[in-house]
């Protein structure tokens, strides 16, 4: 069985790691473009933000027929992916979202944080986060013990 303190570093160790990956480029994905399944790449920018649409073809699951895929890849000024959409059709369905993301991730080590059952052990490790994170994860704590 997997201890809490395994599990709590794991979970923040994805934390770091996805507050310090940017995601694929910009530049990464108009490359793409060289690839004969991709058929356009547009850049541009839109309310501060830096949006990759790409567009590829694929063939459907169950059949001949060739399919047009749209992903919009949406991008912050300092150019960490935020978001990815895919677009079918008239159907848009998020696919990846960096904020959901980290909440997850930060609602995960809140978990573990509240099987500690010092509370000395707790404020250590409450201590080595960023204070946007630590006000994050309290307030998850804080909602777990409201909810039992």
């Amino acid at each position: 069985m997997v201890s809490v303190q395994n599990k709590l570093n794991g979970k923040i160790q994805e934390l770091v790691n996805l507050r310090l990956n940017k995601g694929v480029s910009p530049v990464e994905l108009a490359a793409n473009i060289y690839n004969d399944e991709y058929s356009e790449i547009k850049l541009k920018r839109k309310f501060g933000k830096i949006v990759c649409n790409v567009f590829f073809y694929d063939q459907e699951l169950f059949g001949e027929n060739k399919v047009k895929y749209e992903y919009v890849y949406t991008y912050n000024e300092d150019l960490f992916l935020e978001e990815i959409q895919q677009k079918k059709g008239k159907q848009t369905t998020v696919t990846w979202n960096r904020k959901k993301e980290e909440e997850v991730l930060v609602r995960d080590i809140a978990i573990s944080i509240n099987e500690i059952e010092s509370k000395d052990d707790v404020q250590l490790i409450l201590n080595t986060f960023p204070k946007d994170l630590k006000k994050l994860i309290q307030s998850f704590i804080f909602d777990e013990i409201m909810v039992i």
